[in-house]
């Protein structure tokens, strides 16, 4: 992956990204170029690979977008990248909109680590690719805390990319097609449709050697799959929704 990411012309979130207030429940990112291909490289080198190698093609995306969305600005915000538990939210956020191995919203999650004071480690509360009862012990030592959350606004491809040259962003997508599911590598341009069904994490960007515009996104589904675990989608398409829906319902986690 670091020799691939070296020979194309990436731009990806920033490291460092300027705090930004808004006054309204979706909020238009500032613009600007600083992202650098040299700290993007630096990042996927030493913090892109955390996975958990489990084959994850249940209904439990929901909960590893979360948990990438939020490793992803802590690290930023804090300098420390901490694997958090997927399994804490799979067990213990079952009382609202999300139940488990069922199927979950990625807002519902972020809104669950806020009124629960955090989320605890994978160390702490191990993935064990099942539903089970919420352990309380485990649950309650909490090692990363987020503020917020925001959506993107929907169908505007730019300004998912706005968001994402400051941090990584959950968005969901359409991932029932086979060509998505059997993605070996190269820039998929589909098919697929847009019934939104599986949530994946946006971490960058970036254009080929030919030109083509991508998004580079961080599946859930083990190193197995696609390239070394991520997939980069055709990025500016005509269709304002994105390639199978990604700018549909992008969203991210805050920390102030």
């Amino acid at each position: 992956m670091a020799l691939i990411m070296r020979k194309l012309s990436l731009l990806a979130f920033l490291l460092f990204g300027a705090l930004v207030v808004a006054t309204s429940a979706c909020r238009i990112l500032p613009g600007g170029t600083s992202s650098m291909v040299k700290r993007h490289e630096q990042w996927m080198a030493q913090y892109g690979k955390v996975y958990r190698n489990a084959t994850e093609k249940a209904q439990r995306c929901w909960a590893f977008s979360t948990v990438a969305a939020t490793e992803g600005i802590n690290q930023i915000k804090n300098g420390n990248l901490i694997s958090l538990s997927e399994q804490e939210l799979v067990d213990c956020d079952v009382n609202g909109q999300n139940q488990g191995c069922n199927g979950g919203l990625v807002d519902a999650a972020f809104q669950f680590i806020i009124d629960n004071g955090g989320i605890t480690t994978e160390i702490n509360y191990p993935y064990n690719a099942a539903d089970g009862s919420c352990n309380s012990n485990m649950e309650s030592n909490s090692a990363v805390t987020i503020s917020g959350f925001e959506d993107v606004p929907s169908n505007s491809e730019a300004s998912l990319l706005k968001a994402v040259s400051i941090q990584p962003v959950s968005v969901i997508i359409d991932g029932g097609d086979p060509n998505f599911q059997h993605y070996a590598g190269g820039i998929f341009t589909g098919p697929c449709d847009t019934e939104l069904d599986h949530a994946v994490t946006a971490i960058g960007y970036g254009i080929d050697t030919d030109g083509t515009k991508y998004w580079l996104v961080k599946n859930s589904w083990g190193t197995s799959w696609g390239d070394d675990g991520y997939i980069k989608m055709q990025r500016d398409i005509d269709a304002v929704e994105g390639l199978c829906g990604l700018a549909m319902q992008p969203s991210y986690p805050t920390i102030n």
